[in-house]
């Protein structure tokens, strides 16, 4: 077994853990991975969660898992990945266990050496998905460190959240007292999210625990900033005060003792500004994850079912439910274009796995003018010719990024003066970069002694060419390895990825006819309304219509068209944001990919 297979062995078995309800075997299965792979850092987070029986003890867990992940990862892989950490699979094994260790360091009261753990998080992954400034900012306001915290603040400027909202305002209190600034800044906040207030003045309990899900604007969003931020407020003289009279002033002193205004009711306009009604959006939180109605309707649904029927225990009433469900499932939902809730499960979470309806014919020809494998077979028929040597920053060197340039532009590149002034470098050239990634993370090219070179994998495709099983990996390790939100400024929305093979679908189902992408943005938020919750816009887009330009963007350019599988229906154009463009499918989408769902 081949040093890639051990790891990627010890990982499943860590997936394995992650899914089993059972701590004892959580604890087997990390156990297990590290007998495989003893540099397997998700294994000791595990561990110290689940076999330690103090803080100490946990930490020395974090500890070796965070050093296992720096030999996981290596100099090479530290310096290759900076500024992009979280983006690559490989690095967030190294990321879980570093925010464990900062955690487990702030319980132990040794808080500067958490903050400083964060702090250097944020410089390996400045797009921040694991919401590690939240934390800090939490951190440096109990530690009175103002100046760290508004850098901190102004490195994310463009951060609409409560708990940055309020964070500011907090900030400018502290630097200048009641001003005119700290009350504008207090009042945007109070704004983005009114329950705050009524949780920091304790006109509200706060729950035992942290909520497992925190929507934009609610009360879980204000339970979770109070959790974390009171302390902050508290230490700060007169902070409290301050915010009891400011929203006095605001709500003309009629404050609810549950919050401010009224509950919303469940088939009124979702008060977070989408349009949807509350039952749909920010009233079921776990649906656009589950592809699934809010939980609400759910039992609605099952109290209409049992509903004057009679039954001699609980385990007759559990069976009826359990039909009832199976049921349900598998009707086809007109939200998801037909396909049930047990088919978008699939979809969604086990497209390529035994049993899926998505079928891949492995006898199906790949054709040579798909736009990724125009730049793939380029970059292995370069390294075909022998190692290149990377360069400082860890890329292609340029003139293997201008024979490849040259290759896929032909003539356009040499008489442009655009083309050989811009590709100086890698990153220059984003769909080079991309597909070089690609290749590295499928295990095509390889990295060693500072020097790209094909695997046996990639030497096989140079004299073999590109089979559909080949294909399948790329378009696999691109679904799967790779994180879409790389390449682009718009937030993470993990679900625009996730529905990658929903996109395909809609495609064969819709594509026939020449349509504009708008088209497939609606079909997308009709299936997802509540992707956009969560999401900040800006003075130029509302929520949804940023949530369906990162989905034309990501899935239909940058996935579907890229792949071969969607063409334009007119010459490309460079105003891929502002246009409203005609697409259809490919005839390798229909020769290529079959659903099944008899």
């Amino acid at each position: 077994m081949s040093k890639n297979d051990i790891e990627a062995s010890a990982q499943e078995l860590i997936y394995d853990a992650w899914e089993t309800a059972s701590a004892k075997k959580r604890i087997e299965l990390a156990n297990k991975a590290l007998e495989l792979w003893p540099d397997c850092a998700d294994a000791y987070v595990i561990l110290g969660e689940g076999e330690a029986d103090n803080l100490e003890q946990a930490l020395e867990y974090y500890q070796e898992g965070v050093r296992a992940g720096e030999r996981a990862l290596g100099s090479d892989g530290f310096e290759e990945y900076a500024g992009h950490f979280w983006g690559f699979l490989e690095t967030r094994p190294y990321m879980r266990a570093r925010a464990r260790l900062a955690d487990t360091l702030i319980l132990l009261g040794r808080k500067d050496e958490g903050a400083r753990h964060f702090s250097e998080m944020l410089t390996l992954n400045p797009g921040d998905n694991q919401g590690i400034r939240y934390e800090l900012a939490a951190l440096l306001l109990e530690l009175d460190r103002d100046e760290e915290l508004q850098d901190l603040l102004v490195q994310y400027e463009e951060d609409g959240s409560a708990n940055f909202s309020y964070t500011r305002a907090l900030s400018a209190y502290r630097g200048e007292g009641d001003s005119p600034g700290s009350r504008r800044l207090l009042t945007e906040a109070q704004a983005v999210n009114p329950h705050v207030p009524a949780y920091m003045l304790g006109r509200r309990k706060l729950p035992r625990r942290l909520p497992e899900t925190i929507g934009f604007g609610d009360e879980s969003e204000a339970v979770y900033y109070v959790f974390t931020c009171l302390p902050g407020w508290a230490r700060t003289d007169g902070a409290l005060e301050w915010l009891g009279k400011r929203e006095r002033e605001l709500t003309g002193g009629k404050q609810a003792a549950g919050g401010i205004g009224k509950k919303t009711g469940r088939n009124e306009p979702c008060p977070c500004g989408s349009g949807i009604k509350y039952k749909k959006c920010c009233g079921g939180h776990d649906a656009v994850e589950q592809g699934m109605k809010p939980t609400d309707d759910v039992m609605e649904e099952i109290g209409e079912f049992i509903e004057g029927k009679s039954f001699e225990s609980f385990e007759q009433i559990q069976a009826e439910t359990d039909r009832f469900m199976e049921a349900r499932n598998t009707e086809s939902v007109e939200e998801f274009d037909g396909l049930s809730p047990d088919q978008m499960t699939w979809l969604l979470y086990r497209a390529f796995d035994p049993g899926s309806p998505v079928v891949f014919r492995t006898d199906a020809p790949i054709p040579d003018d798909v736009p990724f494998l125009r730049l793939f077979m380029p970059l292995v028929r370069e390294l075909g010719q022998g190692p290149l040597k990377e360069t400082v920053t860890g890329n292609l060197p340029r003139k293997t990024v201008r024979a490849v340039a040259l290759s896929y532009f032909g003539d356009e590149y040499l008489t442009d003066k655009r083309f050989m002034t811009g590709f100086r470098r890698e990153n220059d050239f984003q769909n080079l970069h991309i597909v070089r990634l690609i290749a590295g993370m499928g295990g095509f090219i390889k990295k060693k002694y500072q020097r790209f070179s094909l695997t046996k994998r990639g030497e096989s495709v140079l004299a073999d060419g590109v089979s559909s099983e080949v294909f399948l990996r790329l378009l696999k390790t691109y679904t799967g390895k790779f994180n879409w939100a790389y390449r682009d400024g718009f937030e993470d929305l993990p679900i625009v990825q996730m529905s990658a093979l929903f996109s395909l679908y809609l495609l064969q189902k819709c594509g026939g006819e020449d349509r504009p992408q708008s088209f497939y943005e609606e079909k997308f938020l009709n299936a997802f309304p509540m992707a956009v919750e969560g999401v900040i816009g800006n003075q130029y887009w509302s929520r949804e219509d940023t949530v369906k330009r990162c989905f034309t963007i990501r899935a239909m350019d940058r996935f579907a068209h890229f792949f071969g599988l969607m063409e334009y229906a007119e010459k490309e154009s460079r105003q891929l944001l502002r246009e409203d463009r005609v697409v259809r499918k490919t005839p390798f989408l229909d020769d290529w990919i079959s659903f099944r769902l008899d």
